[in-house]
């Protein structure tokens, strides 16, 4: 009798884990951002400034999980270099959060993110892992999709990460914007094609360095698709 009940609370939990998962939606993205990277420093000693030689075109890759009114995403930036006067930089982000759909086509999200850079050594010819550094905190952001003529539609969003922390420089202080607007294309229910502007700002200050600033800006056209699955 015993293993009876146990086999009966067995079957009815993997019956309940069937059907919750047969209610998750998913969605899988990919984009392609051709951009250029402009970064100002300045302390009290002076100032510098510098621009990528040519735009980067970066990957970028997102999947996301959906239960009703709420969704867990993941999506990366894969690593992309910039080819800059001083020394070539290379860099990929990631971030993870959840996110509420607080009114058809809008949405709430909370979450983390996490940006790992290194610079190429031009005495060594090679890349310096003893400069890899790594921002990492929290970010919310929203967004938002308008539907326009036939199967054209608006979208944009915007993430603020207030308060970045940066290792190995722990007492410097980071604000991190992402803004992106655009015009989408539906070629059915699950298929959507994208085009739009994407703009970041990396706002750097640590008052332990002679109240170092820096400034990060990369701005440019990304071109995106997207799938429901």
């Amino acid at each position: 009798m015993k293993f009876a009940r146990t086999a009966i609370v067995l079957a009815a939990a993997l019956g309940a884990g069937s059907a919750m998962a047969q209610d998750i939606q998913f969605s899988g993205g990919l984009k392609a951002w051709n951009h250029s990277f402009d970064i100002n420093a300045a302390n009290r000693l002076g100032s510098s400034s510098d621009s990528s030689n040519f735009n980067t075109t970066s990957t970028l890759l997102s999947v996301t999980a959906r239960k009703g009114e709420y969704f867990l995403t993941y999506s990366m930036l894969l690593p992309s270099t910039y080819a800059l006067n001083t020394g070539d930089i290379k860099r990929q982000d990631s971030d993870i959060a959840v996110g509420w759909n607080f009114m058809p086509g809008y949405s709430v999200l909370v979450g983390q993110k996490v940006i790992k850079s290194k610079v190429y050594d031009l005495d060594l010819q090679s890349w310096n892992n003893s400069s890899t550094s790594t921002d990492k905190g929290a970010f919310i952001a929203l967004t938002g999709a308008q539907s326009l003529k036939d199967k054209f539609f608006a979208y944009e969003s915007i993430a603020y990460a207030p308060k970045l922390k940066s290792s190995p420089e722990t007492n410097s202080s980071i604000k991190f914007t992402t803004l992106e607007v655009g015009l989408g294309y539906a070629l059915d229910n699950k298929t959507q094609l994208t085009i739009g502007v994407r703009n970041q700002k990396y706002d750097l200050s640590d008052p332990s360095r002679g109240n170092y600033n820096q400034m990060v800006k990369l701005n440019g056209l990304i071109f995106g698709a997207s799938y429901n699955f």
